[in-house]
């Protein structure tokens, strides 16, 4: 089954808005309902399948002007965060990016237990 799929937009380097679903985990780690992101790659979910993949536990919490899904999560999970931005590229030594950060908080936390 194909749930991936190449996103008519086809960003490439670009950036775009992010809007997050108020009280999801992406809006708790930001701060904020919405954000702006780059992306590198070209790629989305496939819509046909979009119904589906919620219908189970996975939420799609963050999506662009465009209505297309950018963030989906499990909130029953720890850190089940899956975007289609890249975090880390944005991330520095002295100021990582926060999802990088919440991701690390949720590793260490869950060594601790």
């Amino acid at each position: 089954v194909a749930c991936v799929t190449v996103s008519e937009s086809y960003l490439t380097q670009s950036g775009t808005a992010i809007k997050f679903q108020k009280g999801s985990q992406i809006s708790k780690i930001y701060g904020s309902l919405s954000a702006e992101e780059e992306y590198y790659c070209n790629f989305g979910l496939n819509p046909d399948y979009v119904s589906t993949l919620i219908a189970s536990s996975l939420a799609v919490v963050g999506s662009d002007n465009e209505g297309e899904v950018r963030v989906v999560e499990v909130s029953t999970h720890p850190f089940f965060i899956g975007t289609l931005f890249v975090p880390q590229t944005r991330s520095k030594p002295d100021m990582p990016h926060p999802v990088v950060t919440a991701f690390l908080r949720a590793v260490v936390q869950k060594t601790a237990q």
